[in-house]
């Protein structure tokens, strides 16, 4: 009997190497590898405006894979963070519903639904307590609850947070699902063997790799 290190094993005989691996991918997850993805997703989303409670996900190479979270966003911190489009911001394309979201406080409340896997939005504002100021001193209230009204519906700010935040939870799905390959691969088995000088027995002699 002759011992040889995974890499070898891999090269001398691929059945035994393929189940050795088989039974080590099993459990080369079973840790908290998730968390420095998690806080590193929170700050990026924080940049947005968006604050997150809770992240889930599910990584399972199956029907029901995805992430989402529970949160909110602040509607004014986030015209802040992202472009209306490529030539205006938020501030310079809907100044009124800027100036509006600026002074209640306007948010969006993100929860999950269908396990977990998919974003509901609901939006709370108050554009009726806010004041015309500004460039738009003087408005009177009728005029200024319409304008900030028109601009709120012209900007569509509910589906485009939908979207932002759904490519968010994308982008971190992909992530995570990078990362457990990585993990669990071939080459992270062999990786692991080596550091922890685990070998193998095999019947015959060694031959030079």
């Amino acid at each position: 009997m002759k011992e040889v290190t995974a890499k070898e094993l891999q090269t001398l005989d691929p059945k035994r190497f393929k189940k050795e691996y088989a039974d080590w991918s099993l459990h080369a997850a079973d840790w908290d590898w998730t968390d420095f993805e998690q806080d590193e997703r929170k700050k990026l989303m924080e940049l947005d405006g968006i604050h997150v409670d809770s992240l889930y996900w599910q990584v399972s190479f199956c029907q029901g894979d995805g992430a989402s979270f529970d949160g909110s966003v602040s509607i004014y911190d986030w015209m802040n963070a992202v472009m209306a489009d490529e030539e205006f911001t938020y501030a310079e394309k809907y100044p009124a519903l800027y100036i509006a979201a600026k002074q209640d406080g306007s948010f969006m409340r993100v929860r999950t639904a269908n396990r977990g896997m998919y974003l509901h939005i609901e939006m709370r504002e108050n554009w009726q307590g806010t004041r015309a100021e500004g460039i738009f001193a003087g408005l009177d209230d009728a005029s200024w609850e319409e304008l900030v009204e028109d601009q709120a519906s012209d900007a569509c700010i509910d589906e485009d947070i939908r979207i932002h935040c759904q490519n968010h939870m994308n982008d971190f799905y992909r992530t995570l699902r990078d990362e457990y390959l990585h993990l669990t691969s071939e080459e992270s088995f062999i990786e692991h063997c080596e550091c922890n000088e685990v070998t193998f027995e095999i019947e015959g002699e060694t031959c030079e790799i």
